[in-house]
């Protein structure tokens, strides 16, 4: 690893005195954070390559480019990226996006536009368009939302008309509303797109389609006539990502470009269904478990930056008249090693999520079996708004855990959390996506209730109205260091939260207000915390089920962890245990003292958490985050060095502006 020639005595006195101490072993931790010996190995090799690669390590000055010019140099970056890793390996680009100064701009291509290909394309469909894509000949982008229409996809406007005497569809965009917007590597980068379009034949609606639709020449990347198509401008971050608009005018593609594995049409104009339509939402499932698995590497390249800055940075005086680290304090450790339990909860319940999604996709391809989709549907959905918003918040809270040096860009939060802001948004608005775990709660609760079979990961609801009647056994603050007592505590937390929203739900029945309006007007509070408990419920699970996994030395302060991410949750959304009478008012203090204990355990082996995860300090990107604790030093010639502000001395624009109103006589006013 890069971090490995700096010499011990070049380390912070301080990182390398909590480096000997540790109570595990760092290699045996990180196999656990990633999976497996394998996969640790893997990714430090990954990490490695990146950090050594003289196009792709971080260069401080990368910051001072203008948009353009970042895109040129990202197009390089790119290009180099992909000579290393393949970026049309989706898994492996998901890996590498936050350790480069921007996002590679094909990225999504072989994490959407492939798949999409790949799912829904028949046979003749696939070995004619799959192996150009491989090749990048085709370099393709994902065109599903409007300016006008998001998450809402059966509201979707574009138009595919066939017309049968040319064999062909007509691509239409008819109102403002229609026009694709959004669309990653669509402004600049992709010469075609899988395009979401609503299918009209003979004049009848057969619901939303995918075309494989060229917008570029493959030789010129020209824009093809019939089309706008550009770059929808600046954005919160994303600075080299393309978003783009695209526009059709009657824009005419074959009849063989619709992708048809479970939907065709003839050339006579005969529409046929010919498997699950929920096929179509398989990719946007995968983009979903994407954004999932990343957020635990997110949060954790920031909980990386906010432990080793916190060990090295001294402040006020204890008693013994020395300075002490800020992480010593109270408050500090729990801003801190807070969010490394949840970057470790997220990191254990992503794979499993993982492997439940590629069951799925097994079971659909082998047997035409849709019938996981339903549960992966409703657990991806709580994942991805909960984990996409605690990787947010979390950096924040991380960001300022580091003062004012973590407002400076070169503390490599400013990176993070515009990544991490932009996936809270896209595939699914996280309001929606709660929205949508929610209906899934209800009908897993309704066939409880009805003595129906429910997925292993909301079994406790077959007991929901038994766990009403429950009362927290717990005497002292030390019963709370018993997993399942803890993983109880969160089952009636979420079951009293639903059963609430059921019972609201059915007052609104009985009072004749129609399903819908209860739904999206009524009970939304409701059903939004409900869906948020289930998912921190099953991510808790997740986590504590793994520990067996660990060596029995590992297993001591991953549990830790574990009842660190459950009793941090259960007190952050604790609106369950208050209505359902489970806690009687002392064991929220028996929560909150076991809470000090378990930061004060955590506290020693902070630096050995992070360093499992493995990062480089050319992936972290920053001064505050570096290994060897040189934070000071960095800090200062990063500012001296890289900042083109102090190129030129005196500055061009103050002496051409400001200098010759300096010393001059008072301006009377003009307004």
């Amino acid at each position: 690893m890069q971090h490995e020639i700096n010499a011990e005595s070049l380390m912070s006195e301080q990182l390398a005195l909590e480096r000997k101490n540790l109570s595990f072993d760092i290699e045996r931790l990180g196999e656990y954070y990633y999976g497996g010996k394998e996969q640790y190995a893997e990714m430090k090799r990954l990490y490695k390559a990146l950090a050594e690669d003289p196009i792709l390590r971080h260069d401080p000055n990368y910051t001072g480019l203008s948009r353009a010019d970042r895109m040129v140099e990202s197009y390089k970056r790119t290009a180099r990226l992909h000579q290393i890793v393949n970026i049309i390996d989706g898994e492996t680009n998901s890996k590498v996006l936050s350790l480069l100064p921007d996002i590679p701009n094909a990225n999504l291509h072989g994490i959407m536009f492939v798949p999409t290909l790949i799912n829904l394309g028949a046979k003749a469909q696939i070995e004619k368009f799959l192996p150009d894509s491989l090749s990048l000949r085709i370099l393709g982008c994902y065109a599903q939302t409007e300016i006008g229409h998001g998450s809402d996809i059966q509201s979707l406007e574009t138009t595919a008309t066939y017309d049968p005497e040319t064999e062909e569809f007509v691509l239409h965009s008819p109102t403002i509303t229609s026009i694709k917007f959004w669309p990653g590597e669509l402004g600049l980068t992709a010469n075609c797109a899988a395009v979401y379009a609503k299918l009209i034949v003979k004049g009848e609606c057969h619901g939303v389609q995918v075309f494989i639709v060229p917008i570029r020449d493959l030789d010129t990347h020209k824009v093809l006539p019939g089309l706008e198509v550009g770059d929808i401008g600046a954005k919160f971050g994303y600075a080299t990502k393309d978003n783009g608009f695209l526009r059709f005018h009657h824009y005419r593609i074959p009849r063989e470009n619709m992708l048809s594995k479970y939907a065709s049409v003839s050339k006579t104009g005969e529409f046929k269904q010919k498997g699950n339509p929920k096929i179509a939402y398989a990719t946007m499932m995968k983009v979903r478990l994407f954004l999932v698995c990343y957020s635990s590497y997110g949060l954790g390249l920031a909980a990386t930056i906010a432990t080793r800055y916190s060990i090295v940075r001294k402040q006020f005086r204890g008693s013994d008249g020395k300075e002490r680290p800020i992480l010593d304090y109270e408050l500090q450790m729990n801003k801190v090693i807070s969010q490394i339990a949840t970057s470790y909860a997220m990191s254990v319940a992503g794979r499993k999520v993982k492997n439940m999604f590629m069951t799925m996709m097994d079971n659909i391809q082998t047997k035409n079996d849709f019938s996981l989709m339903m549960d992966l549907h409703g657990l991806l959905s709580g994942c991805k708004a909960c984990f996409t918003w605690d990787t947010l918040s979390g950096m924040e809270i991380l960001r300022q855990s580091c003062g004012g040096h973590g407002y400076l860009e070169s503390s490599g939060f400013t990176n993070l959390i515009q990544h991490a802001a932009a996936k809270v948004t896209l595939e699914g608005d996280n309001t929606v996506m709660l929205l949508q775990m929610g209906r899934y709660l209800i009908k897993s609760l309704q066939r409880a209730t009805q003595g129906k079979k429910i997925d292993d990961n909301v079994a406790y609801l077959e007991h929901a109205h038994e766990l009403m009647q429950e009362q927290c056994p717990a005497k002292s603050k030390d019963d709370f260091d018993n997993l399942e007592l803890v993983l109880r505590v969160m089952q009636v937390s979420a079951a009293s939260m639903l059963i609430s929203t059921t019972n609201e739900m059915l007052k609104y029945a009985e009072a004749g207000i129609p399903p819908k309006e209860i739904f999206d007007v009524k009970t939304g509070l409701l059903i939004f915390d409900a869906s948020k408990a289930h998912t921190y419920c099953f991510t808790f699970k997740s986590f504590m089920e793994s520990l067996k996994e660990a060596d029995e030395e590992t297993r001591k302060v991953l549990k830790k962890l574990c009842l660190l991410y459950g009793i941090n949750k259960l007190l952050e959304n604790a609106i369950g245990l208050a209505e359902s009478g489970y806690f009687a008012k002392e064991h929220f203090a028996m929560l909150k003292a076991k809470k000090s204990d378990l930061l004060a355990s955590l506290r020693p082996d902070a630096i050995g958490l992070v360093d499992a995860m493995a990062f480089e300090d050319s992936g972290l990107k920053s001064a505050l985050g570096r290994y060897d604790g040189n934070v000071y030093e960095t800090l200062y010639e990063w500012a001296s060095k890289a900042n083109p502000l102090n190129k030129e001395d005196p500055n061009p624009g103050f002496m051409k502006y400001m200098k010759p109103i300096m010393g001059k006589n008072v301006y009377t006013p003009k307004l």
